[in-house]
């Protein structure tokens, strides 16, 4: 939680150790994790990359 707002995060990384990060914040819509894991899971698809694979976590704080 940043200032009361909830962000919503997807990574993917490749075999060679390139990450690819997107960030959103989620004030009012739901699944938008989902919708960037398709957009993401497809580019990667595209470019020749191995399936991805969703990891969720609890809660954290960051930190800065």
């Amino acid at each position: 939680m940043i200032a009361g707002r909830r962000l919503v995060a997807v990574a993917s990384v490749d075999n060679e150790g390139s990450v690819a990060l997107a960030v959103v914040r989620d004030q009012r819509r739901r699944g938008i994790a989902n919708e960037l894991m398709e957009v993401v899971s497809a580019r990667a698809c595209a470019i020749g990359y191995p399936p991805l694979h969703r990891y969720t976590t609890p809660s954290v704080r960051l930190a800065g």
